[in-house]
């Protein structure tokens, strides 16, 4: 298509039709669902609160490193630089964490149910082999995205924008670091016990930010930015894999 017009109205009707069929079964199974302000209890209600507070700060931590990051690039600099970082981090950052979080979230599963049954075996047989699986994938990701990366991205633009290749290499890091934190913690995650972890890293990503925007309007480049964002990556790997170990030695040591 020559306009961008066409696959928008696509997506209006498939939306309008999932709308329609959600609703239609909605209707369907209507006389099933029953809501009642006295079934409602508050002291549960809080408890349920409490228990999401570290994946609300795990959203608030990704607003921030993803959406405002974007926000105050495009106060500093024009659309075609703010799209050529966000393709570049479609491309080399969302895609390889949508793959690798199929294998994370299975890991988040079976771990929780072994911690249930208090298999602590199950655990110390499977964690550092997924944690050494995924390591392997990220390997070659890394080795694929430097060697042809730039070649697939001009093609997908169609060569729109001048292909940054340490661009590309900070983007790919920063993807790694966050890849080998998601995989090292999701033993805590199944167990829901990263709230001070994920606290950190939403202070390191508000902190990085803030730097972040300072820099820009003293002239420093998105480079610099990003270097910023990779230091508290790296960082944010760090506690989370102190945090991650020793919860693992005391489920072992039981």
């Amino acid at each position: 298509f020559d306009s961008l017009i066409y696959p928008a109205i696509i997506y209006f009707v498939v939306s309008i039709i999932r709308t329609s069929v959600l609703y239609y079964y909605f209707l369907v199974n209507k006389k099933h669902v029953e809501l009642s302000v006295k079934l409602i209890n508050k002291k549960t209600s809080f408890k349920l609160f409490k228990l999401s507070l570290s994946f609300y700060a795990e959203t608030i931590s990704a607003i921030v490193k993803h959406n405002l990051f974007v926000v105050i690039l495009g106060i500093f600099y024009s659309a075609e630089v703010v799209g050529l970082i966000s393709t570049s981090k479609t491309l080399f950052y969302f895609l390889p964490i949508a793959f690798v979080g199929i294998f994370n979230h299975v890991g988040i599963y079976e771990y929780s149910e072994a911690i249930g049954r208090k298999a602590s075996s199950l655990i110390k047989k499977n964690y550092f082999r997924h944690i050494f699986l995924i390591l392997v994938l990220l390997i070659i990701f890394t080795l694929f995205s430097l060697t042809i990366g730039g070649k697939i991205y001009n093609l997908w633009t169609n060569y729109v924008y001048d292909f940054n290749f340490v661009l590309l290499i900070l983007i790919v890091l920063n993807a790694v670091f966050y890849l080998l934190q998601s995989t090292i913690s999701s033993i805590l995650k199944s167990a829901n016990n990263f709230f001070k972890p994920v606290l950190y890293e939403t202070i390191l990503s508000i902190i990085a930010l803030i730097i972040s925007y300072f820099c820009l309007r003293n002239g420093y480049d998105y480079i610099y930015i990003l270097k910023i964002f990779l230091i508290a990556s790296l960082t944010s790997l760090i506690i989370y894999s102190y945090y991650s170990f020793k919860f693992y030695n005391n489920i072992i040591r039981k």
